[in-house]
């Protein structure tokens, strides 16, 4: 593989119902096996407990009875299945194709060492070790990164069978080969239209490329009204994180070991009453161990996230790197290195403030965020503006303090 590929851009524009396909793919091929077989292992236990309180007395002339019962218990845990994968999947499908904010036109530049994307009213770069997993199938690539988000690439937007392999084979070696998973049958034929702008030469496709990518980067262009320029310090980050830990990831964490502590004493409780003493013996030991190991379970995890976010906060290699961030009337715009990534702030669904600092939450569910140490406005000119134009720009501002 030689650097002469790349870097490999792409015009990107969805039809309806790609993007919607793209994420249903990866859940399908991640998570949905996992709840289908719970739901279906659930829904025949739970028959299974009806039948023997009900039948539990049978003799060998019910055999035959027993064995339909069986098999329609079965049947209906197969049906339970079904309804599970389907309302995922409508679900997924009918979500994303309803984002007007993803289903804008995007531009991505692959190459060695991360990738950008550009869309009007962000972008940004990602470095290819965050990339968590990439699922191809006949007719998408998709890549997921470790914070959530999902990129759709669609083959037909490579600008021939060449150039979709050379990216294939980049991403082969950036993830592990269990990481790279095939999605039903590669066979399907790709139209390719490369840049859908012009195909009629190379040299045509790449200005047509350029001038896209242009095109995208300019409809949204911030011109910056207040330049900051900064570095992090090591208790900045912290308190950030603590402050993010006990407001957003605490409660999760409270959430899901009760989900699960429910979830089992539900269990336990219909097999109290509804199976024979022995077994309702046992699921009550069984409800109170579950019980018992919740709270210190819940502890050790979240001491285990405490410390990989809270504790080891600001101790990654170039965490005092040099920030600049550029505020405007459409969005924000931040720059540190040779990097820079821009967002609307339409995007942001929450900004706090405390005494130090800004903390703007962004991304699936808030699970990203910015910071903006108070340090850093030298004016009370520069506050009021930064506090006036947050609290416009965000829906949610909450004060901490």
């Amino acid at each position: 593989m030689t650097e002469q590929k790349y870097p490999i851009r792409l015009s990107v524009t969805y039809r309806p119902g790609e993007l919607g396909q793209g994420f249903w793919m990866v859940l399908r091929e991640t998570r949905l096996p996992g709840i289908v077989l719970a739901s279906c292992f659930g829904a025949f236990s739970i028959y299974n407990l009806l039948l023997v309180r009900f039948y539990g007395g049978a003799t060998k002339s019910d055999s035959l009875i027993l064995v339909l019962l069986l098999l329609c218990g079965v049947l209906i845990s197969l049906v339970v299945a079904a309804g599970v994968y389907f309302y995922h999947r409508d679900r997924c499908l009918q979500r994303h194709d309803n984002l007007s904010l993803i289903l804008l036109p995007r531009i991505f530049t692959f190459d060695l060492q991360s990738f950008e994307v550009q869309y009007p009213g962000g972008g940004g770069f990602i470095d290819w070790p965050i990339v968590k997993r990439i699922i191809e199938s006949g007719s998408l690539i998709c890549l997921q990164v470790r914070t959530g988000e999902i990129f759709v690439l669609p083959k037909r937007c490579f600008a021939d069978k060449q150039q979709m392999r050379d990216f294939i084979e980049m991403c082969r070696q950036k993830v592990k080969p269990s990481d790279y998973i095939i999605s039903g049958s590669l066979k399907e034929s790709v139209d390719f239209t490369g840049t859908t702008l012009s195909t009629q030469s190379p040299a045509n496709s790449l200005l047509d490329l350029t001038a896209a990518t242009n095109l995208i980067r300019n409809q949204f262009k911030f011109e910056s009204e207040k330049i900051l320029q900064f570095a992090y310090l090591p208790l900045e980050l912290k308190n950030a994180e603590k402050i993010f830990f006990f407001r957003k990831r605490l409660s999760t964490l409270i959430l899901l070991w009760l989900n699960q502590v429910l979830i089992v004493s539900v269990l336990c409780i219909i097999y109290r009453y509804f199976a024979p003493s022995y077994i309702g013996l046992a699921a009550n030991n069984l409800m109170q161990c579950c019980i018992a190991v919740a709270v210190p379970g819940l502890i050790v995890h979240a001491g285990f996230i405490y410390y990989k976010t809270v504790v080891l906060a600001g101790t990654e290699p170039g965490f005092a790197t040099n920030m600049e961030a550029g505020l405007s009337q459409n969005g924000i715009e931040m720059r540190y290195d040779e990097r820079k990534a821009s967002l609307a702030w339409a995007y942001f669904l929450e900004c706090w403030e405390t005494e130090d600092q800004y903390i703007l939450l962004f991304g699936p569910g808030g699970r990203a965020m910015f910071v903006l140490p108070k340090r850093i406005l030298q004016t009370a000119s520069d506050k009021a503006y930064v506090e006036r134009l947050l609290a416009t720009k965000i829906g949610r501002y909450k004060k901490l303090f």
